[in-house]
């Protein structure tokens, strides 16, 4: 198997360049970390235990392989691995690794608990990586707004009254700028730490990940051409003491699944009587209310024929009385022009008998 040590020499051998490169460049780092030193100096230390804890989990490695190296070479290691625990206790009741005898489901619950231990370590490194991004973006707005508040000062000092000269006024403008924009280079210097702490935390990280990937590939080659992938029966036929004990488990089991099987059936059949006495309800009352419908129309339809005959003969009733009506306003009317005619006739005699008196 491929030593886990040699990921851990690339690691060390790119810290010291890091570190000559720091070296190099001491005087404007120093200065730039006397910036912000509150900030800079988390986040230094946030770098130095992210690399600690990479380089521990990758010497967590070297045990796991000098076991699995020690198991293949004699069958037996005194070292007590972590990751391969499940394993370990396996080997211990069979020597021979190749008289090991596992379903497929088995094997791979080992190799998908080794994947799970192995990925929560990169967990941990992926949060410190944010986690330095974040300071140094936090120590840059800190010391922008302590910039922007010395500006702000600097600008409410400025008096431009005639008294003073225009030059004086500039030189004074000039004095009183040179801190807060001093302040301002230092202020990116979070930034400039924690996107260098990021970047060195980043590579280290990845050594760990192909670390974990290459003993994960190894492990499962390993057991994959050593391990028999066996079935369930097999197992029972090999092992008659563990196929009682597995007769008796998955009878009491099947015992177990039987009794909730048959409560399950019971409340089904509760639920599907009472289903059926609510649907026979609900019939009745929709036949109950048809026979009233039908019991309607037929009421309805009985007294129609009536409404219609006295519709008709308050119709006719109505003509005929609007018909007497007619005939009695023309016979007044006639009368009332008979007397009139008859009154003029009257007054048209006497008008010349007046005449021939006079």
């Amino acid at each position: 198997m491929t030593d886990p040590r040699k990921y851990l020499l690339r690691m060390i051998f790119f810290i010291f360049l890091v570190f000559i490169i720091s070296f190099l460049l001491r005087d404007k780092l120093i200065s730039s970390f006397n910036g912000n030193a509150i900030i800079n100096g988390v986040i230094l230390s946030v770098l130095i235990i992210g690399v600690i804890f990479l380089g521990r989990q990758i010497i967590k490695l070297v045990p796991e392989k000098l076991w699995i190296q020690a198991i293949q070479a004699n069958g037996s290691s005194s070292i007590k691995p972590v990751l391969l625990a499940p394993l370990a206790l396996m080997l211990r009741r069979e020597k021979p690794i190749k008289s090991i005898s596992m379903s497929a489901a088995a094997l791979r619950s080992i190799l998908d608990g080794v994947a799970g231990r192995l990925d929560e370590n990169r967990e941990i490194s992926r949060y410190l990586i944010g986690l330095l991004i974040f300071l140094g973006l936090l120590g840059t707005f800190w010391g922008l707004l302590d910039t922007v508040s010395a500006v702000t000062k600097v600008i409410k000092g400025l008096n431009f009254s005639n008294e003073q000269n225009i030059s004086f006024v500039f030189s004074n403008l000039q004095s009183g700028l040179e801190a807060p924009l001093g302040g301002m280079a230092t202020a990116f210097s979070s930034s400039l730490f924690g996107l260098a702490g990021s970047l060195i935390l980043g590579f280290v990280d990845l050594q760990l990940g192909q670390a974990s990937g290459r003993f994960y590939q190894e492990l499962e080659e390993w057991l994959s051409s050593n391990v028999r992938i066996t079935s369930v029966n097999d197992s029972f036929n090999e092992n008659p003491n563990l196929s009682s004990e597995h007769n008796n488990l998955i009878t009491n089991s099947a015992a177990n699944h039987l009794s909730e099987l048959a409560n399950a059936l019971t409340s089904i059949e509760a639920d599907r009587s009472r289903l059926l006495n609510e649907i026979t309800d609900l019939n009745s009352q929709l036949r109950r209310l048809s026979d009233n419908f039908d019991y309607f129309e037929k009421v309805n339809q009985k007294r129609i024929p009536d409404i219609e005959a006295n519709i008709k003969s308050l119709t006719e009733e109505s003509r005929n009385h609007n018909a007497s009506q007619e005939d009695l306003i023309k016979q007044e009317i006639r009368t009332l022009g008979n007397l009139i005619g008859n009154k003029d006739k009257n007054s048209n005699r006497k008008t010349p008998e007046l005449r021939s008196d006079k």
